[in-house]
């Protein structure tokens, strides 16, 4: 345990994207807040004025999780992308700089090593921006209340401690749910990460293009385009709730809306994930992409990169 924490923390040592990244992008957040106008000048009628400050708590509850909602989703989408360039470097990285040649002189099994680094793109780097994330939206909502405080927007908007209860408890289980899912995705990278000899990305993204391409010219279909896009997209719709669902309710601040806000946050269903079985072979699939990226790093040298 002690051997993969100390892997888990060099890794944030060596790749410093992964935690700058999120308080990047929170700084932005903040800042965004800090610097915007402290009145806002919009024109409604009276029809249109009642029906936006006379709001029930439902409506308020609705929106309050989705402002923590929408700048969690931005972090994560960010944590996605600093991810891929991770596992894209990740292995490949240590042979180009010959760093490779001290991690292997130190008593760590190449297991451990590999199995430290997509620990760190599923789980570790998520749940740092997970935290940022909401810690940066508490922010700019307490910034947001003193600023706005008295003005039309005031009584839209109310902080709610069971709601952020349950909006924290679904973010993280769906990020739990989504280290599952993405896990072929991630040792996939890794093990291109560990194979290729440069241009790591394009060895990601060639194969999948070239067999969409041969597919649909030779046999017109798009089958394999298909099973990745569902790969990449499908665990939303599975899961029944996403982020853009939630978003496009938020927006809306309907009644009815709210309402549906209140049952996702109430009751998360995960049945039809869990007894999924493209879930089940997905991490089969990554079992296996992870033992051949070990074998890679065992035997590849140093002067493979």
């Amino acid at each position: 345990m002690n051997v993969m924490a100390t892997l888990v923390k060099r890794e944030f040592w060596e790749h410093r994207g992964l935690w700058i990244a999120p308080l990047a992008v929170a700084s932005v957040f903040i800042v965004a807040i800090l610097f915007a106008s402290g009145t806002a000048h919009i024109q409604l009628d009276g029809m249109a004025l009642h029906a936006f400050t006379n709001t029930t708590p439902e409506q308020r509850t609705g929106r309050f999780a989705v402002f923590v909602g929408v700048c969690t989703a931005i972090q994560m989408l960010v944590i996605c992308v600093v991810v891929f360039f991770y596992l894209s470097d990740a292995l490949y990285g240590e042979r180009k700089d010959r760093s490779i040649l001290f991690w292997k002189s130190l008593p760590v099994s190449d297991s451990y090593t590999v199995l430290s680094k997509l620990l760190v793109a599923l789980f570790v780097a998520p749940l740092v921006a997970l935290a940022v994330a909401v810690a940066s939206s508490l922010i700019c909502y307490g910034i947001a209340s003193i600023k706005y405080n008295g003005s039309v927007f005031d009584s839209t908007i109310s902080w709610d401690t069971l709601a952020l209860i349950r909006v924290l408890l679904v973010m993280l289980i769906d990020m739990l749910v989504g280290a599952l899912w993405y896990a072929p995705l991630a040792a996939y990278v890794l093990l291109v990460s560990g194979w290729a000899k440069r241009s790591v990305a394009l060895w990601v993204a060639l194969p999948p293009l070239a067999i969409s391409i041969a597919e649909a010219s030779f046999m017109n279909t798009q089958r394999f385009s298909d099973f990745i896009s569902y790969r990449v997209f499908g665990l939303f719709h599975t899961m029944g709730i996403g982020a853009q669902n939630e978003i496009i309710i938020g927006s809306r601040a309907g009644a009815g809306e709210s309402a549906r806000i209140s049952a996702a946050l109430t009751k998360l269903d995960l049945s039809h994930v869990l007894l999924n079985i493209d879930l089940w072979l997905g991490l089969a699939a990554a079992v296996a992409m992870v033992l051949v990226a070990i074998r890679i790093r065992r035997y590849r040298d140093d002067t493979s990169g």
